[in-house]
């Protein structure tokens, strides 16, 4: 189920939010414009939208009109392979943009469905073309995004190819407590949108195999797990075992 509010309004609340006042604004693409700037862009805002759980955004082949970013809630992105298995490529949570990997032919490439309850802003394409070349910090963060994007289906790939079960999982863990670290979350309190099934897919696992590793984790003094709650008990085990990036690792030594 959607539910169409006002530009930028929160759609459980229905109160109008503006970008300066956003709790993502780090996020999101105002983070480097100017005043006069962030004001255009909230001009160019359609609307916000609200989404159950399981409702899907798009599926491949739609045609995509529009630039969404995440306001609450999370979403997971799937691709079906030749042989006709599908498998989730990307989690997205709050302040992600959706879309990006069909930008350029304005054509999804992949279906994305949310986790939980969300909220999304929508920004037309052309309003936002539009404004890119008046604002080239907007087009610069859509390259840098991009390059994100890139490199974290690098990482995964080498993750699947390299790392055995136990560090394919703690990878996952440490990097999930990164991306809500830099949201103002807790690093150490995670709470999993996504099920065991889906993380499998994600890491090319089995799910039992994921829920093993949980448990050894928990057994070795690492977490405690309570349903879609985890509490990261040994955050310095975790990112040995894990042996993630140097970004990773920096957000785990402060």
């Amino acid at each position: 189920m959607t539910t169409s509010n006002p530009p930028y309004a929160n759609p459980w609340t229905n109160k109008v939010i503006k970008c300066q006042d956003c709790g993502l604004k780090k996020l999101c693409f105002p983070k480097n414009l100017a005043a006069a700037e962030i004001q255009a862009l909230e001009a160019i805002i359609t609307r916000s939208q609200s989404y159950s759980k399981g409702d899907c955004l798009y599926h491949a082949g739609d045609l995509l009109t529009d630039l969404i970013i995440i306001k609450s809630g999370s979403a997971k992105t799937e691709r079906v392979a030749e042989t006709g298995a599908a498998q989730i490529v990307s989690f997205h949570l709050a302040g992600d943009l959706l879309g990006l990997d069909s930008l350029s032919k304005r054509k999804a490439v992949s279906s994305v469905t949310f986790l939980e309850n969300s909220c999304v802003c929508v920004i037309p394409y052309p309003a936002f073309n539009a404004l890119s070349e008046a604002a080239p910090q907007l087009q610069e963060e859509i390259i840098s995004r991009l390059c994100e994007e890139i490199a974290n289906s690098h990482n995964l790939m080498l993750a699947m190819n390299n790392y055995t079960a136990d560090q394919r999982v703690a990878v996952f863990l440490q990097e999930l407590s990164c991306r809500q670290h830099s949201r103002g979350l807790s690093k150490e309190l995670l709470h999993l949108s996504m099920s065991r099934n889906e993380i499998a897919s994600y890491l090319g696992l089995a799910p039992a195999t994921v829920s093993r590793a949980l448990s050894k984790f928990e057994r070795d003094g690492f977490l405690q797990v309570a349903n879609k709650h985890l509490q990261i008990t040994d955050y310095q085990a975790l990112v040995n075992l894990a042996l993630a990036c140097p970004e990773c690792a920096l957000a785990a030594a402060t």
